[in-house]
């Protein structure tokens, strides 16, 4: 299975959360760098519905 890169929306940034990934909005000073979060975050793509 492939993955696609995805970049926060604009004035957020992408928090790692367990397994997976939760929006945060970026503090009024603008985004710094720290731990968990990143402005793109990786997703698994998937190819077929499943029952």
């Amino acid at each position: 299975m492939a993955n696609k890169s995805v970049e926060a929306p604009k004035g957020f940034h992408w928090m790692k959360s367990g397994k997976g990934y939760k929006l945060m909005k970026n503090p009024s000073g603008g985004y710094k760098a720290h731990k968990g979060a990143s402005k793109k975050a990786s997703f698994p793509v998937q190819t077929v519905h499943k029952k």
